[in-house]
């Protein structure tokens, strides 16, 4: 059971981190690696202890933007309104992302139940759609970008620089 815990953290860890960057690469010249991963892990402790009660909650979007946003702030001065607009672009694509894995292998394990089991139990099934949707999360954020980390295309990146100006 610990070993699930860890786990989870380690992902909150990551999801942060890299949110913290995506914020990071709108407007900053630098990476603070300390300062972003003690910032990290800090949200990270915040938002695994929230998704102990339930994966998915309104307060913990709230609790994830806002963290990102803020560690976002006061490491790299970037303005609030296109932390907190880069910050919820972010986590609307996790969800996104999220959700698109947990159908895919809900479809090839042939499982109606797939998602109820996911969300309410840790198991190997757990860490498969983790694994999977957060290697999906990697994958896109590497891709696109100005220092390798982006929110999701050009045509978004466009609209969020369009918004924040």
């Amino acid at each position: 059971m610990i070993g699930f815990q860890v786990f989870e953290w380690l992902v909150c860890l990551v999801e942060v981190l890299t949110g913290i960057l995506i914020n990071a690469s709108v407007s900053a010249n630098k990476i603070y690696w300390k300062k972003s991963l003690c910032a990290s892990g800090i949200a990270a402790a915040i938002a695994w202890g929230l998704n102990q009660y339930q994966l998915f909650s309104f307060i913990t979007t709230i609790v994830g933007i806002m963290g990102i946003a803020v560690s976002s702030i006061i490491i790299y001065q970037i303005k609030w309104k296109e932390a907190v607009l880069v910050s919820s672009a972010y986590l609307l694509l996790i969800y996104i992302i999220d959700c698109l894995c947990i159908s895919i292998l809900a479809v090839l394990f042939q499982n109606k139940d797939f998602a109820k089991v996911i969300t309410n139990t840790y198991s190997f099934f757990r860490v498969v759609v983790v694994v999977v949707s957060k290697s999906m999360l990697c994958i896109i954020c590497s891709r696109y970008g100005p220092i390798g980390l982006c929110v999701c295309s050009p045509g978004l990146q466009f609209f969020f620089f369009w918004m924040v100006s």
